[in-house]
């Protein structure tokens, strides 16, 4: 079995076969512990118009980068923890420099954790671990910097973390935030990129964990889940 390239590069497949299907593909992922009966649907052409309307998405345009052109970028405008923005990032931390090509943020179904530039992510960390009552555990064996023990609870109760993109605000759920180690380890699903330079690229990781489809991509446009009401 081969990979399938679906970047936005020149040699990728959807740009080779973009006249016969519009420039149009959607591509929505299932829960990644889903049963092997399901699966992610690939959809290409016209029936992405009618499976967007279908789900009430909302749209966020992408941007490019001409340094990188085979990646998805999204504006970026702020996180919130609890429906407040995550205080102490700096303005420019999500920008893309198009001159230089660097800095901003791409979606990556790749990838496996988000990974945020070190000024977000030292603070949307603090915000959570105020915001988090359960015992402090070492989480560096799996790579996590804030990890807790819920040995014996059962329905944690955890902050909602939402992502403010162009347009649209997306409220994602809890087992999209944080990650459960053999039930009683939980960490959230975020890294920070080394260095300290806010030029680097910040990549949020879509691979879904929900069994809502929670991202459809065209080649010009990201339609997300509709926002919280």
């Amino acid at each position: 079995m081969a990979p399938l390239g679906l970047g936005r590069g020149a040699i990728s497949f959807n740009e080779e076969i973009g006249s016969l299907i519009g420039s149009k593909f959607a591509y929505c992922l299932v829960d990644a512990g889903t049963s092997g009966s399901e699966v992610s649907p690939l959809i290409f052409g016209d029936a992405v118009v009618e499976t967007g309307s279908a789900l009430n998405l909302s749209y966020s345009p992408l941007t490019r980068n001409p340094a990188a052109d085979t990646f998805y970028y999204v504006k970026l405008n702020g996180i919130s923890v609890n429906g407040q923005p995550v205080a102490g990032i700096p303005a420019n931390a999500y920008t893309l420099n198009v001159l230089t090509g660097r800095g901003g943020v791409i979606l990556d179904s790749g990838t496996t954790i988000t990974q945020l530039v070190q000024s977000a992510y030292i603070s949307l960390l603090t915000t959570l671990q105020a915001l988090i009552a359960y015992p402090r555990v070492d989480g560096s064996i799996i790579g996590l910097d804030l990890c807790y023990n819920l040995s014996g609870v059962s329905s944690p109760t955890l902050p909602s973390v939402s992502l403010q993109f162009q347009g649209v605000d997306v409220v994602l759920p809890a087992n999209n935030v944080f990650l459960q180690v053999d039930g009683r380890l939980l960490g959230p699903a975020i890294s920070r990129l080394s260095g300290t330079s806010s030029s680097r690229t910040s990549i949020i990781c879509t691979t879904s964990r929900t069994r809502e489809c929670e991202s459809l991509l065209w080649t010009s446009v990201l339609l997300l889940p509709p926002p919280a009401a």
